[in-house]
């Protein structure tokens, strides 16, 4: 067994551990020694973030910030208005 602690930015991402949901922002368990995916999700205006991680008895921590999907745009017009 291993100690996973998992963090995700924005805080408000849905985390999953192998495609199964596990919580929001947020985990920590122990879990059984192996390899394991992390993704973290948070609709369309984020980048979904992933990462492979090998779990030992040791631990592992994961932190996963997801990029956003969207942008500024500024317009200028003659005349303005």
């Amino acid at each position: 067994m291993g100690f996973l602690v998992v963090r995700a930015t924005p805080k408000d991402a849905t985390l999953f551990i192998n495609g199964k949901e596990v919580g929001l922002g947020s985990y920590q368990d122990e879990i059984m020694v192996g390899r394991y995916v992390v993704t973290a999700k948070l609709g369309q205006l984020y980048h979904p973030a992933r990462e492979e991680v090998a779990l030992s008895e040791d631990g592992a921590k994961v932190t996963l910030t997801l990029k956003p999907a969207f942008g500024t745009l500024k317009v200028t017009s003659t005349p303005s208005g």
